[in-house]
Parts: structure tokens; sequence; C-alpha cells
């Protein structure tokens, strides 16, 4: 099956409990293997990430795309950078 890939923009993104992650901005895709290798993710929900920012979802991390986008895995909360080295 192939597919545009501007079909995969602005779709809204769920985690497999429903969770609101965020809308995909764009597609990366690996030109050498001819696959989609990440999904862009901007407006990421603050329940996720305390200092919201544009985030790159594996594709492999993905279980449906249709309407929505339908993440079978995600982490509960992300930490950036930043905010590990505030920590110490």
């Amino acid at each position: 099956m192939t597919r545009d890939l501007t079909s995969f923009l602005n779709l809204p993104v769920y985690t497999n409990k429903g969770i609101y992650v965020g809308e995909t901005k764009n597609v990366i895709i690996d030109t050498d293997d001819a696959h989609i290798h990440t999904l862009l993710i901007t407006g990421v929900n603050s329940h996720i990430m305390d200092d919201p920012q544009d985030i790159g979802v594996p594709f492999r991390w993905i279980a449906a795309i249709g309407d929505i986008v339908l993440l079978n895995h995600f982490p509960a909360k992300i930490v950036t950078e930043t905010e590990k080295s505030d920590e110490k």
C-alpha cells in the first residue's frame, strides 16, 4: 500500500491509552532504505512534557494511522536535556 507523505501531516497523535500527544508536523524519511523513519510532533501536551517543544517519534512506535495517529509505545513523561541538568 502506498500513501502520499502529505497525508501524514496535521494529524492528531494519541497514545494507546487515549492521551493526546500533539499533532504531526513533518515526516522524516530514510532515503537509503526508502521508508519513514520518524514523525515530527508539534504542540506537545504539557502534561507529557514540562517544556513543550517539537519531538520526534520513531515510526516503529506507531500502531495505526488513519484520521489520527495511534502510538503503541510512548513514555509517560518526557524529560529534556535542559530539565535533566537543572535537577543536578
